[in-house]
């Protein structure tokens, strides 16, 4: 398979945050609520960020990216998201964790949400980075990144229709109708069409 043959991506990735590649002031923290039991934080009024390597683990392609976060409700703490590569950014996006009408004062279930960017383009040997800056009593925690294809590469099938040996045919100065009845038949669907002239 040379570079020109490489199959967009189709499966939805999905990075855990504990799992960074380098991190300034995130630490790890066990978190119940969190997807595999984990998520990042960092301490209050602090300020970190965190990168992950894109490379083996998430393919080039344009994707919906979606960050579950915790957003409590005793502080409002800012994070954006960043997504570049050797040739310069591609991609940012910023939030802020103050959708906290239902949340409680912790990581927990009540307090979970999620962040969605639309039409995410992730290049070859790219990295994401994240940077918060935490609330006093809000620790900015992150559970996961996902990353979720958005075109599968392929475009859209297209149908030709030949019409051969259709009688009577009508003709000018004629009267009467012709009907042409047909099935057009695609890989995953049939269709029949009537045709009056």
């Amino acid at each position: 398979m040379t570079e020109d043959d490489e199959v967009a991506p189709t499966t939805p990735v999905r990075l855990q945050a504990e799992d960074f590649t380098t991190a300034t002031n995130y630490t790890v923290e066990n978190i119940g609520a969190a997807d595999e039991g984990q998520g990042i934080r960092l301490q209050g009024g602090e300020s970190g960020t965190a990168s992950y390597a894109l490379a083996g683990a998430v393919a080039a392609g344009t994707y919906t990216v979606i960050v579950g976060y915790f957003d409590e409700n005793d502080g409002e703490s800012t994070a954006q998201l960043s997504i570049g590569n050797a040739q310069g950014q591609s991609f940012s996006g910023d939030w802020i964790f103050d959708n906290d009408a239902t949340s409680g004062n912790a990581a927990q279930a009540s307090s979970f949400r999620t962040v969605t960017f639309e039409n995410v383009t992730v290049g070859d040997d790219a990295t994401l980075a994240l940077s918060a800056t935490a609330a006093t009593l809000e620790y900015a925690r992150i559970d996961y990144i996902e990353f979720v294809p958005t075109d599968s590469g392929e475009p859209e099938p297209t149908i030709l229709l030949g019409i051969a040996d259709a009688d009577p045919v009508v003709e000018s100065g004629d009267e009467g109708v012709t009907t042409l009845s047909f099935a057009l038949s695609a890989s995953n669907a049939v269709s029949y069409t009537h045709l009056t002239l």
